[in-house]
């Protein structure tokens, strides 16, 4: 499997002007999505951990080409940090260069074609795709992952009562907020503990390894 490699990552990240709060959100989607494949793989599963490394960091890469200007103090209120105007300029001439009914998530997987197993995932993440029954397992838990990920881990209930306030009521029909639920079932079944203690899990093993690479 051809991936790109964490500095053509970095690149990605950086040519694309991923703001900060942007990059808050793929690190915490990374440390989620990691944590749960590990925890699966030792009961049995085969995730694909590079793959799923690569996505969660790449998987908003044409976020930014969305993003709108906004009033004095609108951003904040969702918690981005403030952004340069050049930028929103330079994300336009991108967005400029796809079709005008692709969403952030095709940008994406056209941008990672030369990537056929990446840009699966990373088009893959919407939530309208989690309905979808082609999906490899890498794309559903990235897709789920996402869903939970925010600055910090958040319950589906707290994610999916942002994504009402910010987007409208439209994108957050029941059907997909029970389907995440499902998955979310499905993937607890297999551990040792609930979804409500993801996030402490997560806070321990990351207090451990800052730990053990401070003693070294």
């Amino acid at each position: 499997m051809d991936l790109p490699t964490e500095e053509e990552v970095v690149q990605l990240q950086e040519y694309y002007r991923f703001p900060n709060h942007l990059l808050n959100h793929v690190r915490t989607v990374r440390k989620v999505v990691l944590f749960l494949a590990k925890e699966l793989n030792k009961k049995g599963e085969n995730y694909n951990l590079e793959l799923l490394n690569a996505a969660a960091e790449l998987h908003d890469i044409a976020k930014p080409l969305t993003f709108s200007r906004r009033k004095p103090g609108e951003a904040e209120k969702f918690g981005w940090d403030p952004i340069p105007e050049e930028s929103f300029d330079f994300w336009k001439e991108e967005k400029n260069k796809f079709p005008t009914d692709y969403s952030h998530t095709d940008m994406g997987a056209e941008i990672l074609k030369d990537y056929p197993e990446l840009a699966e995932v990373v088009g893959n993440h919407a939530i309208k795709n989690i309905l979808y029954s082609d999906l490899s397992k890498e794309a559903i838990l990235l897709n789920y992952a996402d869903k939970i990920a925010m600055r910090k881990v958040v319950t589906l209930e707290q994610r999916f009562a942002y994504l009402k306030e910010r987007y409208g009521i439209r994108e957050v029909e029941k059907k997909y907020f029970d389907k995440y639920k499902d998955i979310e079932r499905e993937i607890f079944n297999k551990l040792d503990f609930p979804a409500e203690e993801l996030a402490e899990k997560i806070e321990k093993e990351n207090q451990i390894k800052n730990q053990t690479e401070n003693d070294q």
